[in-house]
Formats: structure tokens, sequence, C-alpha cells
């Protein structure tokens, strides 16, 4: 019979309409609910209150749903007849040309996708009109979303196209178009997290913050900040088009009898195989080698992928018998290129841990605790990057010591029994190339390096960024006190203009007066002071309220504040104190947890009575951590304070009393 060379037939059209018309109509179904009618429900509720200044306001789980998972499902349906052989001989015998069947199939699937998606844009267009809550939606918002959804449900659309040509299982289409959209990041954050248990200095935030706008799963997380760009909807419309290019080529050489199985080309199944065994295996290295030993590392990559390995091979082969000598001398063979990536890894043969930056190619340098503060959307933000020569010097100095000595990254137990949260490091380099250079230290011990640490963390350089000095010295109108200790006290805020400016002056004085120590023990605290940005952001700054204000402490006393945010003995009703010898093993339980489990079991529990000793438990406990002396404060109205005192925090008389 004489094939047809139509690209539109009326037939085939007529055929997937009564066969998979459904999915069109629970799609069309699902926004209604999802938009049109979640915007009556607001608008007629009493949540007048809500800002609603594009669509991904009113809803946006739900949209992002039903914009993944419909065009996948509706590409596997359409195409199901690929992965049965009955249906694939049927189909492929009819009188029309593979391509001409192809591309029948993406039209009838691209009408089940942007009609109901249009459709659903008149709705929104029709109730935003009618109530006053929607004022602030504009054309161009609703806009904004026809476009931006119909390009991403026909990229996920095309793309599972695209993914169906490489499988002959339904199953196996829909799993494989899910971990591809998600692999670039995944993978990445993979490595990443493996690269930072074997390598020192590495940290995750180089392999995930610059690359995470590569899924488009984890782009559509972003719609509600209106962070899509149109350059980026561009891309994945070229995409679109190119994923069907890619299926349409595919589709010429792909064998019919190919149904069914797992990979339906043979050169892409090592692909599939290896490809599973290197993601098991990462995932058992970080299941086994995050709070593990070395041995435990090994382990878990041996077993995730030996595991990883057997369940490719019996998707590839559809049986369980794959207990044979040659796929066996296959993951030998993969075993003898890991073991030597690992070694070249392990011995640092590229120099990672060891490289210091020349003075003459730093243009700035960041040094600080938080490593998320180096993310794409703060990585222009001069306030963090000093060009100070002196200063960058002494930073470079630390790092040189930090890299000699390679102080090893303890567990979270060191963190928390000397109650000192800032004993993570970060160094960041702006170069004079233009790239970033970011290393991070977690948790480790500053013996021997101390004087090396003061020339740093003293300085002004690293006390502005630190604790945002720069926001302080701009218009603020109010500062907001939140104790740690909630129940003794209430947030208080104070907003008179002359309080204000003398507290910014007392706050910078204190803050300038700290030394490394009081840097370090950032666990003692009384709790955080908060103020606005100048700007529209409503972004709370926090400030760390030091026990070692002694300044502010005064004039919150001086002018009637200080028993209204800070514990005082008059708070206090009575205060016990249990002593575990050697200290507690318990790191990952807080002191009210502690003190309540060990006080069932030992007796060495004592009362305090003179409010003198009272007062200097009170100025020395930290509310977290782990140490010899647990803290258990009552209040009035049958309140409780828990707390811990370590090292050189426990009073003479407290250790006395178990003498």
């Amino acid at each position: 019979m004489k094939s047809k060379v139509s690209y539109f037939n009326l037939g085939i059209q007529k055929q997937n309409l009564k066969q998979h018309g459904w999915i069109g109509l629970v799609f069309l179904i699902g926004w209604l609910f999802v938009l049109p009618l979640r915007m009556i429900e607001l608008a007629e509720s009493e949540r007048q209150f809500l800002e609603i200044n594009n669509m991904f306001d009113i809803t946006e789980t739900p949209q992002m749903l039903l914009t993944v998972g419909i065009p996948i499902i509706t590409g596997i349906f359409l195409f199901r007849y690929l992965q049965v052989s009955i249906a694939a001989d049927m189909m492929h015998s009819l009188p029309i040309k593979r391509g001409s069947l192809l591309v029948n199939q993406v039209i009838t699937g691209a009408f089940m996708l942007l009609i109901p998606i249009w459709l659903t844009g008149v709705a929104i267009s029709l109730v935003a009109s009618a109530y006053p809550l929607y004022n602030d939606l504009t054309a161009s918002n609703i806009w904004n979303w026809i476009v931006i959804m119909s390009v991403m449900s026909l990229f996920f659309f095309i793309f599972t196209v695209f993914v169906s040509m490489l499988t002959g299982n339904s199953v196996i289409s829909g799993i494989l178009t899910f971990i591809v959209l998600v692999l670039p990041v995944g993978l990445i954050s993979l490595i990443s997290a493996n690269l930072s248990m074997l390598l020192y200095g590495y940290t995750t935030a180089n392999g995930t913050d610059n690359y995470i706008d590569w899924s488009p799963i984890v782009l559509l997380t972003r719609t509600h900040n209106n962070d899509i760009d149109l350059w980026q909807i561009g891309i994945y419309l070229l995409l679109a088009i190119l994923s069907g290019v890619i299926a349409y080529v595919l589709y010429q050489f792909r064998h019919v009898e190919m149904a069914t199985q797992a990979i339906t080309f043979k050169p892409l199944r090592p692909v599939f195989k290896y490809g599973v065994t290197v993601c098991a295996m990462l995932v058992g290295g970080i299941y086994f080698g995050e709070n593990s030993s070395t041995h435990w590392t090994i382990f878990g990559y041996l077993c995730g992928s030996l595991i990883g390995y057997l369940v490719a091979e019996m998707i590839l082969q559809k049986t369980w018998r794959v207990f044979r000598i040659k796929p066996l001398l296959g993951y030998v063979g993969y075993g003898i290129v890991m073991i030597l990536i690992g070694i070249g890894i392990i011995f640092d043969v590229f120099g990672f841990e060891t490289n210091v930056p020349s003075a003459d190619a730093v243009d700035s340098v960041y040094f600080g605790h938080n490593v998320h503060k180096l993310n794409d959307t703060e990585i222009d933000n001069q306030s963090l990057f000093s060009s100070n020569e002196n200063y960058i010097e002494n930073v470079r100095t630390f790092h040189k010591e930090i890299v000699s000595k390679q102080p090893e990254e303890s567990s979270s137990s060191y963190a928390q029994s000397t109650n000192s949260f800032n004993n993570t490091y970060v160094v960041g380099y702006r170069l004079e190339n233009g790239s970033m250079m970011v290393r991070e230290y977690r948790n480790i011990s500053l013996n021997g390096m101390e004087e090396k640490s003061m020339a740093v963390m003293e300085t002004d350089d690293y006390k502005y960024q630190e604790y945002n000095l720069g926001e302080i010295d701009k218009s603020i109108s109010e500062f907001h006190f939140f104790p740690d200790d909630y129940s003794s006290n209430e947030p208080l805020t104070i907003s008179n203009a002359k309080e204000v400016n003398e507290i910014r002056e007392i706050l910078k004085y204190e803050i300038s007066s700290m030394d490394v120590n009081d840097v370090m023990n950032s666990g003692n605290r009384w709790g955080t002071i908060g103020f606005y940005k100048e700007d529209n952001t409503k972004q709370m700054i926090d400030i760390p309220w030091h026990k070692s204000f002694e300044e502010l402490d005064i004039w919150l006393e001086n002018n009637d504040y200080l028993d209204q945010v800070r514990m005082s003995v008059e708070d206090v009703q009575s205060m016990e104190i249990l002593r575990i010898p050697g200290g507690s093993v318990d790191i990952y339980k807080m002191p009210g947890q502690v003190f309540s489990e060990r006080s069932e079991q030992n007796d060495s529990i004592r009362e305090l009575e003179d409010e003198a000793v009272i007062e200097e438990v009170i100025q020395n406990y930290s509310p977290n951590g782990t140490g010899e002396y647990y803290v258990h404060i009552r209040h009035a109205g049958d309140s409780n304070t828990y707390g811990v005192l370590s090292g050189d925090q426990v009073p003479e008389e407290v250790e006395s009393l178990f003498n």
C-alpha cells in the first residue's frame, strides 16, 4: 500500500482524542480547580490581607505538579504503542511514515496540553477583573503565566517523547524522564557531597549553588519569586524543539522489536548500567560515610556500587540470573577505574587542598562562617568582601596555617561541647580574573593557631561583614530584642528615635570591642537583636546579643528595659545543677532532655541558693551544647529553662558542691 506523507492525519487525531482525550479534560479540570476556583475562594474569604502580585502567589505546588506530571503522563500514554509489541506492529503496519506518525502524536499532545492552559488563562482574566483582591494582577502577569506554563508543559511532554525513543517500557520511560530532568542538580549534589568528605576544605556550595537552575523541575520551584527570566523560557523552548528533532531522528532508527526492552539502543546500555552504578555508589558513600570512619565509607561505596550494578544488569537482562563471569568482569573493570580515581582524590594530585592564591591574584576576600552568603544572589554584595591589603594578607596567612596543619574536622560533639557555633570557617577569594575560590573548614579546633585567627577575627573588616555594621549605620526606625529565654521574658521593641541612636552607637562599640573568644563563643548569649533593612524588602537583620555586651546591659538597666528582656535573679524561683562525670555523650539532645533523662538515674543534683552564684550561672550558661554540668531553672508559673555549663564557664562554688 502506498505510504502517505501528510504530517496531519485526521483519522489518527480522532483516534487519539477518543483514546486519550481524557488527559486533556483532566488537565483542564485540574487548572480550573487550582487557579480560577481557588481565586474565587480566596476573594470571598476573609483573608483580604493577601498580596497577589503574580499567579504563583495564589498556589505554587499544585501548579508545579500539574505542569510536570500531566505532560509526562501525556507523553507516556501517546507513545505507549512503542512499548507494547502488538501495538507497535499494528501502528507501524499503517500506510503512514514514522515521521508523520510521530508528528501527529506530538500535535495531539500539544493540543491536549495547550488548550486547557489557554482556557484557564481566559478564566483567570475574568475572575481577576471581578474581585478587587486581584487589582495588582496585571494582564502582563497573566500573559507571563500563560507563556511559562505553555512552554514548560510542551518541554516536559516532548522530552518524555525523546526518552520514550530510548526505552521499550512505559514504567521505565516515566522513571527515566524524571531522573534525567533532575540529573544535572542531583548528580552534581551527589558528587559534591562525596568530595566534601574526601577533599579537605571542599564545600558543597561549590557544586550546587551555581547549577541549581539546570533542572527544569527545580527552576519551577522559583516561580513564586518571579525568578524565571524570559531568556530561560526561550532556552526551554529551544530544548523542546531540539528534543523533538532528536526524537524524530531516533525514531527512524528504532527497531520495532525493541518493544519491552529496557534500553532500545545497544550503545546506550553501558551508559545506563554504569550511570546507575555510579549514582548508587555515591548514595552508598554518603549514607555510610558522612558521620563514620573511612572503613565504613569504603563499605558504602562497595555496597552501593555492587547493588546498583546488579540492579542495572537485571533490568537490562530482564532476569535476576546475572551472576555470571562476564557481568562480574564488567564490575571488576569499573572497580579498577573507581579505585584509580579515588587514589587521585585522596592524594590530591591536583593540589586542591593546599591551594592558597597569591596576594597578587586576589582582588578581595571574604572570611566568615556561612558559605551560603556567597551564593549567586549575594555574590555582588560588596559589603561581604574586603579589598584591604592587610586584611587579605592576614586571611591568606591564617588560611595557609589551616592548610599546613589541617586540623581534623571534628564531629558535631566538638561544636556543641564547647558551645562554639562559629568554629566553621569559610574563605572566599574574588580573584583578579573574575573567578571565585571558596574553601570551607567545618568544626575545626584553633589550637596552635590562636594568633593567626586573632589577626583576622579582631579586625574591623571581619566584624563589618559578619555583624552587618554597614546596615547598622543606615536609617533604622526601631530595634527588636528577642531573648532566647522566652519562659520569663517577651520580645521588646524600642522605637524612640533618641534611644535607637544610642543603641546603634553602643552596638557599634560593643562589636568593635569583641575579642576572638567572644566571637567564637556565640552560644553564650542572651538572644538576638534585630532591625529591618532600609529598603522595602522587609528583611530583618539579626545580631547576636552576646553576654559580653556589658555597656548595652548598663544602658538597658538605666532605661528600665533590662528586666523586660533578660533573665535576672528575681526571675528564678529555684536553680538545680546536675553533674554528669565526664560530660554527656548525648550530643544530639538538648540540655532539657539530658537533664530530665539523667536526673532519674543520677543523684548528683544540687540546688543553688546563693544569689551571687545564681547570677554567675545565669551569666555563663548556654542554652545548647554538652558539658559536665547541666542547669535547670524554675520560673513563676511552672515554666522552666535548661542550659549547660562547660569548661571555664563553671563557677568554683558549683564545682565545690560536688566535691
